[in-house]
């Protein structure tokens, strides 16, 4: 169960994903906390919900391939 430290590290080896490319979407800060602590990247999601991700996740991509481009 969230925020028990040993779910990021298990979720993030069944994924094979390296933690510091894992981004983790929760609108409790505590839960960030123990996510940052397995190094994964973290958002904080507020009131809009979903659509606050999306738009997150958007920029995010959008930063990513700016970087690529140089």
């Amino acid at each position: 169960r969230k925020p028990e430290p040993a779910i990021y590290r298990v979720a993030a080896a069944q994924l094979g994903v390296k933690p510091e490319r894992i981004l983790f979407c929760d609108d409790i800060g505590r839960n960030l906390k123990a996510a940052q602590a397995q190094g994964w990247q973290t958002r904080l999601v507020g009131e809009k919900g979903t659509q606050e991700i999306i738009e997150t996740l958007e920029r995010l991509i959008a930063m990513r391939r700016q970087r690529s481009k140089l």
